[in-house]
């Protein structure tokens, strides 16, 4: 992998040209619990952007099968309180124009604000890792903020979620599975995405706030006052989260805090070595240095454990519809 993530500097300069084109969404995907929200809540914030609770529709709505679609209308009904009946979930209607019903309607709630008629819409799923090419053919110049995490800290908060079970192996498996296919997506499309580091994200967060805007909103000058305002908390950020999900997403309501970097060096050294050891080379590519050497041996039959008990926790048509995908994938080859 390049270095890109480490320079922001020539990150500023990867947007592609037909940014800020109201008639597209930008995406921002990353390894769940890797920050995505946080910068979600962040850019919400801007007079110019509109970022709804997560859509997933290149996860559960793009080329799935007519129930899965409607129960992805009927959770974006109620997650988002705008008004789309169960005839959204019919097959005539695509996946391009459903995003800019939601963009429609989700602007008319902030009538108020001027400048919502001209904003564009973001669209935070970190599924959509493991969707890219679905995105890149219906969105082949759409702007792409990924979000990119130490995958220690990762793992540490993959097992504390309620809506997965799973221990480090997995978690690892699950951080590696989105990240390369985030990096093959950007090899097919030939172009550079946005990369955003966690850590500086809430270290230096008007710098890594100011490279974002500047990817998706080339043609705008970034005012200080507004990144200033962006890493404050307001008054409607709870509309970015659904209240179902407010116990898992709440720390994301807060200011960015520093102190949610290097959770894992409360871990054991056993721990530690677990994680490492199958991450060693993919935390070289990403700049993130291993405090253990030594991988560990006979790791195979120990992670098929894992992931079998990790897939129990996944809903039967979750595994449906990734089948159906990889299987759509092998037919492009």
């Amino acid at each position: 992998m390049s270095t890109r993530v480490a320079t922001p500097d020539q990150q500023s300069m990867n947007g592609c040209s037909a940014a800020g084109r109201l008639d597209q969404p930008f995406f921002i995907v990353g390894c769940p619990r890797s920050g995505t929200t946080l910068l979600q809540v962040m850019l919400s914030r801007h007079p110019r952007l509109v970022l709804p609770p997560e859509l997933k529709l290149f996860h559960r709505f793009h080329r799935a099968s007519g129930r899965v679609r409607r129960r992805t209308v009927r959770r974006l009904r109620d997650d988002l309180a705008i008004d789309l009946d169960d005839a959204w979930a019919d097959r005539c209607v695509s996946t391009r124009r459903l995003y800019a019903e939601i963009r429609r309607q989700w602007i008319a709630r902030s009538a108020e604000n001027p400048s919502q008629g001209q904003a564009l819409l973001g669209d935070k799923t970190p599924e959509h890792s493991l969707r890219m090419r679905w995105v890149l053919e219906e969105y082949p110049a759409a702007n792409v903020l990924v979000v990119l995490r130490d995958p220690r800290d990762v793992v540490d908060s993959l097992m504390r979620v309620p809506w997965l079970r799973c221990d480090e192996a997995a978690a690892c498996r699950l951080w590696v599975a989105c990240y390369r296919e985030i990096l093959r997506a950007e090899t097919r499309c030939g172009r550079s995405f946005h990369w955003i580091r966690f850590e500086e994200l809430v270290r230096q967060p008007k710098s890594a706030l100011h490279g974002a805007l500047a990817a998706v909103l080339p043609e705008q000058t970034i005012d200080n006052e507004v990144l200033e305002s962006m890493t404050l908390s307001g008054t409607s950020d709870h509309a970015a989260i659904p209240r179902r999900e407010l116990d898992w997403k709440r720390r994301a309501l807060d200011p960015p805090d520093s102190t949610r970097c290097g959770l894992w060096r409360g871990w054991s050294p056993d721990r530690l070595a677990v994680v490492e050891s199958r991450l060693a080379a993919w935390m070289t590519r990403f700049g993130y240095k291993a405090e253990t050497e030594v991988p560990r041996k006979g790791q195979a039959a120990l992670d098929a454990v894992s992931l079998a008990k990790m897939a129990v926790s996944i809903p039967g048509d979750v595994w449906w519809e990734e089948f159906r995908y990889r299987l759509g994938g092998l037919r492009h080859v």
